[in-house]
């Protein structure tokens, strides 16, 4: 098995993070291994441009990214303490940020959940996971937030 020097684990808090966490650790095979863990929020122009008071646009986005840094930040204390992940929580377009950060940490392997691809219009809902994947010069780790090995 490759050994990589650097994971880049992008969460997204509405499907099942915690579904990501074992293939994580066991992507880890040395206490050399650095663990970057990150979240994109949308930017904040796009909810600007459906609130029509900017000033009570700007006190939600505010409200939610203190409460998502909360919650992304008591997740990597929950379940990844011990390997003392970086913690990386950034604005924009969720592909050219999260590519940003994978040049920036120069990251091995890049691991990352994906909404369900059952139903009817699946296939809508996987297109973050397809561009990254072939826009990135590093092999890319999609665990389905359905899925089940049972």
């Amino acid at each position: 098995m490759i050994e990589f020097s650097t994971i880049l684990c992008c969460l997204n808090l509405n499907e099942h993070p915690e579904e990501l966490v074992p293939y994580v650790r066991d992507l880890i095979r040395n206490k050399n291994t650095k663990l970057i863990i990150t979240h994109v929020l949308p930017d904040h122009s796009r909810m600007s441009r459906t609130v029509s008071d900017e000033e009570y646009a700007n006190k939600l986005y505010q409200d939610g990214a203190k409460r998502v840094k909360e919650e992304v930040l008591a997740f990597a204390a929950h379940h990844f303490a011990d390997l003392s992940p970086t913690v990386e929580i950034m604005e924009g377009d969720y592909k050219k940020t999260l590519l940003t950060v994978v040049d920036r940490y120069c990251a091995d392997i890049l691991v990352i959940g994906s909404m369900s691809s059952r139903g009817p219009l699946g296939f809508l809902f996987n297109r973050e996971a397809d561009s990254i994947i072939s826009r990135t010069r590093i092999p890319v780790l999609v665990i389905p937030n359905d899925l089940n090995l049972e």
